[in-house]
């Protein structure tokens, strides 16, 4: 989730910027209001997914592992 958040954090700022500009610069400050709605979503947003594919993905790998283990024999670990 931490990952998420730094790219939510990066991404929610660089559309800020972008809206922004192009707002005062095009003289549309409604669109650019949009487009910071926009961006705190992502900020708010990003680490939730990142959160979620993990623990998903996460189960995915332990099964699969788990399953490779049980065929094999398993997995020995000698600690001296």
């Amino acid at each position: 989730m931490i990952v998420g958040l730094i790219i939510g954090l990066i991404y929610g700022g660089l559309v800020m910027i972008i809206t922004i500009v192009g707002g005062v610069a095009g003289g549309e400050m409604g669109i650019a209001g949009i487009g910071i709605v926009g961006a705190i979503i992502a900020i708010i947003a990003a680490p939730i997914m990142y959160g979620i594919t993990s623990f998903v993905f996460g189960l995915l790998y332990g099964l699969v592992l788990n399953f490779a283990l049980s065929k094999t024999g398993g997995l020995e670990i000698r600690i001296e």
